[in-house]
């Protein structure tokens, strides 16, 4: 079930912000946690170096990774804040926008919500429609089980993603789970749409500053929690 967050309007796709060209995602709901120190979480430890290894292959990022900060996308408040390693606030940005139908625990290509879950960056590229693109490893196995058991995937396209997180690899984008899901800014598009309106097809998106500065805090292998 999808949830309206925070005060912002959902804005429908005659808003216009948002080309079609980003497709819309999938996530799973993985709770509220919050790690006070992210460092101790096996979890995240395994998503700071899954994600080591996705940067190393992109030629983008070195064992620095492994001390990374975090980063929690709060679609309620509709902030998204980095944290140190130790739980230490670096940056806090505010009046974010997600998806034009709210935050949903499971989310399928063509619904514009943002999805939840616990990710990591895998690659962070410049983009024509949004300034600068943060790609999010989505979907999870977590995700591919959820539509499994709705009977909205067969067993090798569970198992196609299983794999692939197995093997270190980015999952299937062209499944019915939908792919490209990521933060990114609003390029040339309307500052005072992204204000009021919650508009993207599922992603996250910051202003142009807001999203330059985040580029300069974080990097691949960056763990990202989406509640």
């Amino acid at each position: 079930m999808v949830e309206p967050s925070s005060d912002k309007v959902q804005v429908t796709a005659a808003a216009g912000i948002e080309s079609a060209n980003v497709t819309t995602a999938v996530p799973l709901d993985h709770g509220h946690a919050r790690p006070i120190d992210i460092c101790n979480r096996v979890m995240t430890m395994r998503f700071q170096l899954r994600g080591m290894l996705f940067g190393l292959a992109l030629g983008a990022v070195s064992c620095a990774a492994l001390a990374a900060p975090w980063v929690d996308v709060d679609t309620d408040a509709l902030t998204l804040t980095v944290y140190t390693s130790d739980g230490r606030e670096l940056a806090r940005f505010n009046d974010i926008s997600i998806g034009r139908d709210g935050v949903a625990a499971l989310h399928y290509h063509g619904d514009e919500s943002t999805p939840r879950g616990n990710y990591h960056i895998v690659a962070i590229r410049p983009s024509p429609l949004f300034g600068t693109f943060m790609l999010l490893d989505y979907p999870r196995p977590e995700h591919a089980s959820l539509a499994f058991d709705a009977g909205r995937i067969d067993a090798a396209t569970r198992d196609a993603i299983f794999n692939a997180d197995k093997e270190d690899l980015m999952p299937p984008q062209d499944t019915v789970l939908g792919g490209e899901i990521g933060i990114h800014g609003i390029g040339h598009d309307s500052l005072f749409i992204h204000t009021l309106y919650n508009w993207t097809n599922g992603c996250v998106a910051l202003t142009n500053r807001q999203i330059n500065r985040l580029a300069r805090l974080v990097r691949p292998g960056v763990a990202v929690i989406i509640h």
